[in-house]
């Protein structure tokens, strides 16, 4: 095989692995929940897609039950009561994020991977209702897994 044969062989394996993220999909990106009543709050966990940090894997917990995992590019929707609520996710570090609900609000909380040890970990970070919509517009709500 010659160089150009080889350069040419790399060039299109790479543009397949790394094209693959750029393909068009029918996915429908972030949209509110309307069906919320006054006496409730939305809670948005979202991962922002980034390279960095993409192959890490890791589960959202909401006042310890385990809701979902959180791929990046991907938010999960809540609808929570008036009161305290922890969210929780956990690599090699467990993060938290404890809100004191109010009936009515919405609150946004991201997930960032940042270098651990041996794993990416996973840092949840409450945002801004301005930052947090403006950062979730771009996410696809995680796929309701199928019983």
């Amino acid at each position: 095989m010659s160089n150009f044969s080889k350069v040419t062989t790399v060039f299109i394996l790479a543009s397949l692995v790394f094209g693959a993220g750029c393909a068009t999909t029918t996915t429908q990106l972030f949209t509110p929940m309307t069906d919320i009543s006054k006496d409730e709050a939305a809670v948005y966990v979202y991962r922002q897609k980034n390279f960095f940090g993409s192959a890490v894997q890791f589960k959202v917990n909401i006042d310890g039950k385990q809701i979902s995992s959180l791929p990046g590019g991907r938010y999960i929707a809540y609808v929570a009561a008036k009161g305290p609520l922890e969210v929780a996710a956990k690599t090699e570090i467990r993060s938290v994020v404890n809100i004191d609900v109010k009936p009515g609000e919405t609150y946004y909380i991201r997930a960032d991977i940042v270098p651990g040890a041996f794993v990416g970990n996973v840092i949840l970070n409450q945002q801004s209702k301005e930052l947090g919509a403006a950062q979730i517009a771009k996410c696809s709500l995680v796929p309701e897994k199928r019983q």
